[in-house]
């Protein structure tokens, strides 16, 4: 990997650093022109494997780059060399030639569509298009909600990001029935047991061994499709027949037979694109790259050049971890999604970007998180919220009277806790329900009978609206009347808001039956 060497720390400090604006970039030589109205090589890694140009550029590197881009510049202070080594706003995806594709997705009239997009020319190009119908989603009016938090937990020892995703889309965790089965029916096959992701060492024997087993099962077995509407998989034994997925596990199996570590062996499936029919291959993880054990060819291929012709590709593909499915292509989950029809649901799920794994935590709450704060005695709590933990390594998600505590491990999001609560307010970074201070919004619900016929107060037009004061509720009253949800880095505050006032008879507020004005002046504002 080429690297910046300097020779002593005198050279090191003959250079300065600035930020400056990329005006046009030069792929042939791995340069760019600045705002400054210099030229400057261009530094950047997009492969790990890189080489260095004549000019002293790195070679691709700039596929990271693209007019208007804010960069960090490393100048020496005679101007004799300048380079642009990195991004102001953090690092950026390298644009492939032929691969830097992703998918946006658009109303166009009534439809929802996909439309699959790349960068050529430095231009968005729409270059194709699906119907709402491929997505399989329910409900194409409403619009989609969507709540993203990203926060730090530690999985098996190792701080990580991770993100927690609130949204009306409904992500199936595990859209193929036929694995659900097997791992049902072989709960203690090495590929269902395993939660962890390696890599094999590449050596001649491991090409060897998975070019001669690739072969062997495709010479041995013979293939028959499924009969519609049952989707069996299974391992092969001699004599049988299977398709694609049997295929795949038989050769994983042979593959855990010669020693080979589950945890570098996986299923991967995907559809063809412009059809309804999928396809499904085993995945051997090397340190030279994922080689793909295919049905129609019987030597192991790079997996990112595994198409099912030389015109079409693959889509929506998925790698099997243990039982969880990553996501390999961009809109991967949508085949197996659905919009929440009915107004206010989320699904809640814990990301974890590495393994492109969503965990789902409740399959669907009947309000976006941190909705209301309950302030009437007896109905019931507040909306469901979650935080995390101080230390980073709990999850806290509070919803309908029980708090449940996850820990997020390799490939498995586990319950650690639960516990029941009965204060209103929302979760903590310690597990427990954050209070509001003092009384609630809505006082004397008891006394009047009813959720149509209590104290209300509420600001309007610059007065708080008293409704239902009688000549007994006469004094002084502290009303909750909101809650800022703050969110903080890593995880949420709450700022309870509050009026603060009293019902005075001089002012006859306390002889109105219907409902009344006082002038917002004689009132206070105090948070919790």
């Amino acid at each position: 990997m080429p690297q910046l060497n300097f020779t002593d720390i005198g050279d090191l400090q003959d250079y300065r650093y600035s930020v400056a604006t990329v005006v046009s970039v030069d792929n042939a030589t791995d340069t760019c022109v600045l705002s400054t109205g210099e030229t400057a090589l261009i530094f950047y890694h997009c492969l790990p494997e890189s080489e260095l140009r004549d000019n002293g550029a790195i070679v691709g590197g700039a596929k990271g780059f693209r007019a208007g881009q804010g960069v960090v510049v490393l100048k020496k202070f005679d101007g004799s060399k300048i380079y642009v080594i990195g991004h102001t706003n953090g690092i950026t995806r390298c644009e492939e030639d032929d691969v830097g594709e992703w998918y946006i997705f658009y109303r166009d009239g009534a439809t929802l569509k996909v439309a699959r997009c790349s960068y050529l020319a430095e231009v968005l190009i729409q270059i194709e298009n699906k119907p709402y119908t491929d997505l399989a989603t329910t409900n194409t009016t409403d619009p989609v909600t969507m709540h993203l938090k990203k926060f730090r937990h530690v999985v098996n020892g190792t701080l990580q990001d991770l993100y927690f995703v609130a949204t009306s889309l409904y992500i199936t965790p595990n859209p193929y029935p036929g694995w659900v089965a097997f791992a049902a029916a072989n709960p203690a096959f090495p590929l269902v047991t395993n939660n962890s992701d390696s890599k094999i060492t590449m050596t001649t024997e491991l090409m060897t061994d998975l070019n001669a087993m690739n072969a062997y099962v495709n010479d041995n077995f013979t293939y028959a499709s499924d009969p519609a509407g049952n989707d069996y998989w299974h391992l092969m034994t001699p004599g049988q027949t299977g398709d694609c997925e049997d295929f795949a596990l038989t050769k994983a199996m042979y593959l855990l037979g010669l020693g080979y570590p589950a945890s570098a062996i996986h299923i991967e499936c995907a559809q063809i694109d412009g059809s309804d029919r999928g396809h499904a291959w085993c995945v051997v993880q090397t340190t030279q790259g994922d080689y793909a054990l295919d049905l129609g060819c019987d030597d192991a291929v790079l997996n990112s050049t595994l198409k099912p012709t030389p015109t079409t590709k693959y889509t929506g593909r998925r790698r099997q971890i243990g039982s969880k499915w990553a996501f390999i292509s961009p809109y991967g989950w949508m085949s197996g999604s659905g919009n929440v029809t009915a107004p206010g649901g989320t699904a809640w799920y814990i990301l974890d970007p590495l393994l492109n794994i969503f965990y789902n935590i409740n399959t669907y709450v009947w309000a976006y998180p941190f909705a209301q704060v309950t302030t009437i005695e007896g109905d019931g709590l507040s909306s469901p919220s979650i935080n995390f933990s101080e230390d980073n390594t709990e999850i806290h998600v509070a919803e309908d009277g029980t708090i449940k505590t996850y820990k997020l491990n390799e490939n498995s999001l586990d319950l650690v806790s639960s516990s029941s609560y009965t204060s209103r307010g929302f979760v903590g970074r310690n597990g427990l329900i954050v209070e509001p201070v003092g009384l609630f919004g809505r006082q004397d619900y008891a006394a009047y009978g009813g959720a149509n016929n209590n104290v209300f107060v509420s600001l309007w037009n610059g007065k708080y609206y008293l409704c239902k004061i009688t000549p007994e509720r006469c004094g002084s009253f502290k009303a909750l009347y909101g809650c800022e949800v703050i969110s903080l880095d890593g995880y949420y505050d709450y700022r309870y808001r509050y009026v603060t006032g009293s019902f005075v008879s001089e002012q006859d507020i306390c002889a109105l039956t219907g409902g009344g004005f006082i002038d917002g002046t004689g009132l206070e504002i105090q948070g919790g």
